[in-house]
């Protein structure tokens, strides 16, 4: 068995290697870009707006999913530290 200190345990347990943070990050990105676009540029083409509005709604789907899912895992993450720390006591 091995020993872990509350610092170490507190490192540990934070978000640092969420993948779901990662793609929070990119689909909100992806949809400011979108948005950005579909407010400043001319799109003449009906095809080209109609692709715009759907990735910008694909983007902010996205993004709704994985904020929950970032909050979900913290959540859980915190939780499991407390556990064990008063487990520890």
């Amino acid at each position: 068995m091995l020993t872990v200190t509350k610092d170490e345990l507190e490192s540990v347990s934070g978000l640092g290697g969420s993948l779901y943070l990662a793609f929070l990050g990119i689909c909100l990105g992806a949809f400011i870009s979108f948005t950005i676009v579909l407010s400043t540029a001319a799109i003449s083409s009906l095809f080209a707006f109609a692709a715009y509005v759907a990735l910008t709604g694909i983007a902010a789907l996205g993004s709704v999913f994985f904020g929950i899912k970032s909050i979900q895992e913290y959540r859980g993450c915190r939780r499991r530290l407390r556990r064990l720390m008063q487990e520890e006591s």
